[in-house]
């Protein structure tokens, strides 16, 4: 299983996004679903991605509301005939050989063909409107800004 950590401007970008590269596909009726073996679920459910608590009075009262990064981010999760077909196994020079992103040929597409950038202190390869973040820094900023990260929530929301 391969984490990766996705963010778009809107929730359509990465609809599209996830149709163009073969992680969403038909489902026959219009629609589109999921590609087997691809799941995603909205960060914190909403896709919002805390960067800074709130604060609040001794009674509970928001004295300065908590900010998110702008846009919605996404945990997605290559497993099973995706990661089958997705799945690749990483030059030992690769500084990044122990990390879930280099095993990944979707990973590797975006890095090759994207834009680098950073937001938020945070690098990333853009491609198509949509961020690939590598989980590891992401990780690092959430425990830097003591805020609160991602819970699965078992599925597609929204």
């Amino acid at each position: 299983m391969i984490d990766l950590v996705l963010w778009a401007n809107d929730k359509a970008t990465f609809h599209t996004f996830a149709i163009t590269n073969n992680m969403m596909v038909s489902g026959g009726d219009g629609g589109y679903t999921t590609r087997e073996g691809f799941e995603y679920s909205w960060w914190a459910g909403s896709g919002k991605l805390m960067t800074a608590k709130g604060t609040y009075d001794g009674e509970g009262a928001e004295i300065t509301p908590p900010t998110f990064l702008p846009g919605f981010v996404a945990l997605c999760r290559i497993h099973s005939s995706f990661f089958g077909d997705d799945v690749l196994v990483p030059d030992e020079a690769n500084p990044d050989a122990a990390e879930q992103w280099a095993h990944s040929k979707f990973s590797r597409y975006v890095k090759n063909n994207g834009a680098p950038g950073t937001d938020s202190g945070v690098s990333y390869y853009e491609l198509d409107g949509v961020r690939l973040f590598r989980y590891a820094d992401l990780q690092a900023k959430i425990a830097e800004w003591d805020v609160p990260g991602h819970e699965w929530l078992g599925g597609n929301v929204g």
